[in-house]
């Protein structure tokens, strides 16, 4: 069958339009469309999977499996995601592991997933599990950030440029610029 034609069905069952609604029979659409290679169809059951439909079970080991597959096909959205487990270590089947973490969110970043810098620049700022504390990096993913329309990376500039981390001086002005 054709792949996204098996994630669009399975997105109809989900749901119910022009079929009756079942969550379940979504699931066997996507799960199908995943097995044969459909990247969305495998962030799609991961994100079923972590909570994100009604009436599915929430199975993160599961969610994880599905996630892992569509970031290791460079789906941006499962990169961030998982950097951002990762970077946690609190989800099951995703063990703590700042430099992959700190990889992933880089790949999601270099395609062009804004929230991702910002990820970055927190792992930068506090360095820990390998991963130096870089607070001239941590201001460089903060500013490309907060470039993006980030809030919180706006937030992060002007603390950066307030009190001097990451930049050669303090800049009150630069920093009342990006509040």
């Amino acid at each position: 069958g054709h792949l996204e034609a098996q994630n669009m069905l399975a997105l109809c069952y989900l749901k119910g339009l022009g079929v009756e609604r079942k969550p379940s029979t979504a699931l066997k659409w996507w799960h199908k469309a995943g097995s044969n290679g459909h990247v969305g169809s495998m962030f799609n059951l991961a994100r079923a999977h972590a909570g994100g439909y009604p009436q599915v079970p929430y199975d993160n080991a599961t969610a994880a499996k599905w996630l892992k597959k569509a970031a290791h096909r460079g789906h941006t959205l499962s990169l961030f995601i998982l950097g951002q487990w990762s970077s946690e270590g609190t989800v099951l089947g995703v063990p703590k592991d700042i430099p992959l973490a700190q990889t992933l969110l880089q790949r999601a970043a270099d395609k062009g997933h804004v929230p991702s810098w910002y990820s970055l620049g927190l792992l930068h700022d506090k360095g820990e599990d390998g991963l130096p504390k870089n607070q001239t990096l941590a201001f460089e993913m903060f500013h490309r950030a907060a470039e993006g329309g980030h809030i919180a990376g706006m937030f992060r500039v002007a603390q950066c440029l307030e009190e001097c981390r990451g930049v050669e001086t303090a800049n009150d002005q630069a920093a009342n610029d990006w509040r």
